[in-house]
């Protein structure tokens, strides 16, 4: 395989066939994997170099400058000393700085600012810069690395837990002598900034952005960094983690556990003593100092690293069932999620017929009629599942009910659409918008206010080109995602907004495409436009912004659904 496949793959540049393609390489090719954790490692390596106080003032050139002559200095005798070299020589120069580093997976090379390159002997890192343009409150983003972004949430506690601070789950449980910690870390509704978390006891269940979960058990102390990465200090957990979110990383004081899709404990005592439980699947475990030499641990496997930095990991009894796989009483039962489903496979004649689908326990009927003023409306086609709807510019869609909704309470949608890769117009790409009638909007003469719209991004200058952008209140404030969906191919697109006071869609919005997290490569943050929501649109009129493509499985949902559900519906192969 070639060099350039794995590099696009670290970097997030591969998605869909591209991706599945690597992955399953990945699990069958051991030495595939050796090359892909040893990037990761000295991945992890630079960005600790690059957060230290001292080198942030180095200038990019000189920094890579100075790697590359200590690399010069080095002699190596034989080719697999040759290719372990940059590694090893990177993790001397942390040793001898005195640092302590908590790798990170290569997701976050997205933010590391000021690195224009770094070359190693043997392997080709990829590092993108990130690109920041300050006009008012709006910014492009590399990656979704903003502290003010919630990262995961709080989904469910057993009635005995107690945390050392107020987690709003539940105030009565949480320890009100305790400050040592921001209450600003978590929001009334259990949403999670990056942060610090102190499990006095219980069991808590962790849901992060990216779809991983977590079973924290008391007592423990656990940092929420990433959506797809955290640290545990002390205390036991149990990862879960589905196909959509492999990679996730979970480090502690001795090691660094990274993940290729699979369900494993941690345990992690007062010392730092660390160890690693694989109940299902397999992960890549390696010391943070010493002997870093990494270990694949397989189902039924665990191993341990102790105080000795010098020493290997150490295989030990498995032990996995002694590790929480449950919340046993959760303090928030909200059942199935409510929603609306319309997947154009009935057959309605010559008006295009549909009716909105429940799941039994939450029904959420609704019809979906073509207007009747409007002429031009898009064919019956082929779909991703069935039969789908294609548009050409101009042609319009609408849903006239949608009782139940409101543009500034949670929300999710989701739908397949698949874009031509070469589009004629840039100003066809308005895939799906929620609308307010005029009589909502004040004097009752207003024009129709657009609450939500989802499109590809046909701004380079709000972000990457092509992705899926989610904006609220017209233009007002908008959300850029990464993922290029101009390839003529089906993609799977959400959104979930998870509402609550003072929400702004910079910290509160979050996309998916594939099923996978999006990073955001554009953002202007704002208020959202709050009011009800009387329908759905695909599509757009003549004159007005409309779409160019097909569109199949439109979901929409009164509540922030978990990833679980988003992800569900990308897999394709069930319907709610």
């Amino acid at each position: 395989m070639k060099s350039e496949l794995l590099d696009a793959y670290l970097c997030g540049d591969l998605r869909g066939e591209s991706a599945a393609f690597i992955e399953a390489a990945l699990k069958s090719d051991a030495a595939l994997r050796e090359v892909y954790f040893q990037q990761v490692r000295m991945d992890a390596a630079l960005r600790v170099l690059l957060e230290d106080e001292e080198l942030a003032e180095v200038p990019p050139s000189q920094f890579a400058a100075g790697i590359m002559a200590r690399l010069a200095s080095e002699e190596p005798v034989e080719t697999e000393a040759d290719r372990k070299l940059a590694k090893s020589v990177l993790m001397e120069i942390l040793e001898e700085r005195g640092s302590k580093p908590r790798p990170m997976g290569w997701w976050d090379w997205a933010a590391a600012a000021g690195v224009a390159a770094a070359l190693v002997i043997g392997a080709v890192m990829l590092m993108q810069s990130v690109r920041v343009s300050n006009s008012g409150d709006e910014g492009i983003l590399a990656s979704q690395e903003s502290s003010a972004r919630f990262v995961a949430r709080i989904t469910a506690e057993n009635a005995d837990v107690t945390w050392s601070k107020p987690v709003p789950l539940n105030p009565v449980t949480a320890d009100a002598d305790a400050t040592e910690e921001s209450p600003a870390i978590v929001a009334d509704d259990g949403w999670v900034r990056p942060g610090r978390l102190t499990l006095k006891s219980g069991v808590a269940e962790v849901t992060f952005n990216s779809g991983a979960r977590v079973f924290l058990q008391g007592p423990a102390v656990f940092e929420v960094e990433r959506p797809n990465r955290a640290f545990l200090e002390s205390g036991r957990l149990t990862a879960e983690v589905p196909k959509p979110a492999t990679g996730f990383v979970i480090n502690t004081p001795r090691v660094n556990v990274v993940d290729l899709g699979t369900r494993f404990g941690l345990s992690v005592e007062k010392s730092g003593d660390t160890e690693v439980h694989v109940m299902q699947g397999v992960v890549e475990v390696s010391r943070l100092t010493g002997n870093a030499v990494p270990m694949v641990v397989e189902e039924g496997l665990a191993v341990r690293a102790d105080s000795r930095t010098r020493s290997e990991l150490q295989v030990i009894d498995y032990a996995g069932d002694e590790f929480e796989l449950t919340v046993r009483k959760p303090l928030e039962s909200t059942g199935p999620p409510r929603f609306l489903r319309y997947d154009f496979d009935e057959s309605g004649g010559s008006e295009i017929e549909e009716s909105g689908r429940g799941i039994e326990g939450g029904p959420f009927f609704a019809s979906l009629f073509p207007d009747a003023d409007q002429p031009v409306r898009p064919k019956r086609s082929v779909g991703r599942s069935g039969g789908g709807l294609v548009f050409t510019p101009g042609e319009r869609f609408d849903s006239p009910l949608l009782a139940g909704f409101n543009g500034d309470d949670p929300l999710s949608v989701a739908l397949w659409v698949r874009v031509p890769p070469r589009p004629e117009r840039a100003d066809a790409n308005s895939m799906m918008s929620l609308i307010s009638h005029p009589e909502t909007t004040g004097t009752g003469t207003d024009p129709e206010l657009v609450r939500w719209r989802m499109s590809w991004n046909a701004d380079p200058s709000e972000g990457t080109a092509g992705a899926l952008k989610v904006a609220n209140n017209g233009n007002a404030a908008y959300v850029t995602g990464s993922t290029d969906l101009r390839d003529g191919r089906w993609h799977h697109v959400a959104f979930r907004f998870i509402g609550g006071p003072s929400a702004d869609i910079g910290t509160h919005l979050q996309l998916y495409v594939d099923g996978q997290l999006e990073d955001v490569s554009g953002y202007r943050g704002g208020a959202v436009s709050g009011g009800p929501i009387h329908q759905l649109q695909l599509g757009g009129a003549t004159g007005a912004p409309s779409f160019d493509g097909a569109i199949d499985e439109v979901h929409a949902f009164p509540e922030a659904v978990p990833p679980g559900v988003l992800q569900q519906l990308a897999d394709g192969q069930t319907k709610l």
